[in-house]
């Protein structure tokens, strides 16, 4: 199974969304996503399996999403087939 990583740092815009959703329906894709910077704050739902990165400006804001360290981003990025930013 491929695994797409996408890094959103700011806001989520309409065409990330618009992929996101796309690549969450697909069966044979598993999909992360971490936000990042002003993206922290994010607390609408996301496809995909989510997390905020600790350490990032507004990181302390209340979100849904679990908090991930720079060390498990690094993780991520390695395992990932393919890493997208936004």
């Amino acid at each position: 199974m491929r695994h797409v990583l996408h890094l959103i740092k700011d806001p989520v815009s309409r065409v990330a969304l618009d992929v996101l959703t796309r690549q969450a329906a697909d069966p044979e894709l598993r999909l992360s996503v971490v936000l990042l910077h002003n993206a922290t704050s994010l607390s609408d739902p996301l496809p995909g399996q989510v997390f905020r990165l600790d350490g990032s400006p507004n990181g302390d804001a209340v979100s849904p999403y679990p908090r991930i360290t720079h060390g498990e981003l690094l993780d991520l990025i390695f395992l990932a087939d393919t890493v997208v930013t936004w």
